[in-house]
């Protein structure tokens, strides 16, 4: 996060885990397609640590195909969280891998997070671009907070690309590409 955000300084319980990595992919459906394929790899060594992968998505519009996706091509290995309501059931879901948004599941950790569509389109230069920007920091936040051990991030190019915020991190040693 830039300075200006004036965040305090946190110590970990946990050791530091790897630098997390980002995908840069071409369309919305790679982008869906890199995310799951990422997500059933790390949930196999998820599962050893008996661990949970969550796939949190920054973009509400698009979380609305991707649900239908997952929850049609992997119905047996996914578990959608659509509300916080929906959070109650998980305690049942514990050997699926958790597909939602990074406010729904506010609160929980996971092993590992997949987050998809960090796009660049997200904070569009506009005269509401502070809340926006806002709005999809403290988003980010939420989901790369919620992994205890790995982050994986993709965005695709048809959203712009990966978010200039994210883009200023990799020459600080923070994000490195998974390429």
């Amino acid at each position: 996060m830039h300075d200006d955000w004036n965040l305090p300084v946190a110590a970990s319980v946990v050791g530091p885990g790897p630098i997390p990595t980002y995908h840069v992919v071409d369309t919305a459906r790679a982008a869906f397609k890199l995310a799951m394929t990422t997500a059933r790899r790390l949930q196999a060594a998820a599962r050893k640590r008996q661990g949970q992968v969550a796939v949190l998505c920054m973009d509400f519009e698009r979380f609305e195909t991707y649900q239908n996706a997952a929850s049609h091509q992997f119905p047996q290995e996914v578990f959608i969280i659509r509300s916080r309501d929906d959070v109650e059931q998980l305690r049942y879901m514990n050997r699926r891998i958790v597909f939602s948004t990074p406010e729904y599941v506010a609160g929980l950790q996971f092993d590992s997070v997949v987050i998809v569509d960090a796009n660049g389109d997200l904070v569009p230069l506009s005269n509401y671009k502070g809340h926006q920007e806002r709005r999809f920091l403290s988003e980010l936040y939420l989901g790369i907070s919620r992994a205890q051990k790995e982050v994986v991030i993709i965005a695709s190019r048809d959203g712009d690309g990966l978010s200039p915020y994210l883009q200023a991190l990799e020459p600080r040693g923070l994000l490195q590409s998974a390429t």
